[in-house]
């Protein structure tokens, strides 16, 4: 099975094989999704990790969360989730170190009978480690495309500019950590705000409550310093929809864009183990959900 993988493989190039922009990113790091046991046996090549858990989705964002209470070393944390699916495809690359390295050979007589001879070994393995590393560049060339395109996305963008990355992505995640706001409601509430509420700073820090929990600021800053953070990546936001859109455009359209790929219900941990005792202890039955 794993001869005929190679070779079928070979004919594919890396970035259409099925699932290979599923497992860089569309879930782990978008969508901020944890497995908290995420190592080899429980990782597929088809973009799935499979497992009975812990795993959970971010509620407030901390890039240092994970679901499993023994990961004292946090190795399947949050931020480590991309490092740690390219570790277990490393092994798996390492696995089939022979099958790769062989090269055109795969199918020889003397290869399948006989395996490697002693003599060809050095520039196998050679072979094997430089297919490794050309593929890890190209991990992480699609896992940063991907991320970007689905953060763009997210933030009711039409294009990814290079700023984007810092200016709004990285201070995005940076004042979600330091002010303690849930991750996915962000991005949902985001795609209820109309662009002409946020002209003036006054208008833009009002606005920037309803990021808030119902106890207020949290993570130990006083409201307006926090408000006043949020207010400034809204104007840098705001600037960017005007590029995007229009200065005149419809929020309407950008709206509804955004509400398509900011889930209003997130599964999380806390909810799924509250629905599970009312079901296992508490005899409540299981009701499908009706459109």
């Amino acid at each position: 099975m794993s001869l005929l993988w190679v070779r079928e493989s070979r004919k594919i190039p890396l970035k259409d094989h099925p699932g290979w922009k599923r497992i860089v990113s569309r879930v782990y790091i978008a969508y901020a999704f944890t497995n908290g046991v995420l190592n080899t046996d429980n990782t597929s090549i088809f973009g799935l990790s499979m497992d009975f858990g812990p795993f959970a989705f971010l509620d407030n964002f901390d890039p240092h969360y994970t679901p499993n209470h023994d990961d004292h070393m946090l190795r399947y944390s949050y931020r480590n989730q991309p490092s740690i699916i390219w570790w277990n495809l490393v092994r798996l690359g390492e696995s089939m170190g022979e099958l790769m390295g062989i090269g055109p050979d795969v199918d020889a007589e003397e290869f399948v009978e006989k395996g490697v001879r002693k003599e060809v070994a050095d520039d196998l393995v050679s072979r094997a480690e430089g297919l490794i590393q050309r593929v890890g560049e190209e991990y992480k060339a699609t896992f940063l495309a991907e991320y970007k395109r689905l953060m763009t996305a997210r933030l009711g963008l039409k294009v990814f500019k290079e700023e984007d990355f810092e200016s709004l992505f990285s201070e995005l995640l940076d004042m979600m950590e330091a002010l303690e706001l849930d991750f996915n409601h962000f991005f949902r509430r985001l795609s209820y705000f109309s662009i002409a509420d946020l002209e003036v700073n006054d208008a833009r820090k009002e606005k920037a409550r309803v990021f808030f929990h119902d106890e207020g600021v949290t993570g130990g800053h006083n409201d307006d310093a926090a408000r006043t953070r949020i207010s400034n990546w809204l104007g840098k936001w705001q600037t960017r929809v005007h590029e995007d859109w229009g200065t005149n455009s419809n929020d309407a359209a950008r709206q509804q864009a955004m509400r398509s790929v900011n889930p209003n219900f997130i599964p999380r941990g806390w909810v799924l183990d509250e629905v599970i005792t009312r079901v296992e202890k508490g005899g409540e039955p299981l009701r499908s959900c009706e459109a």
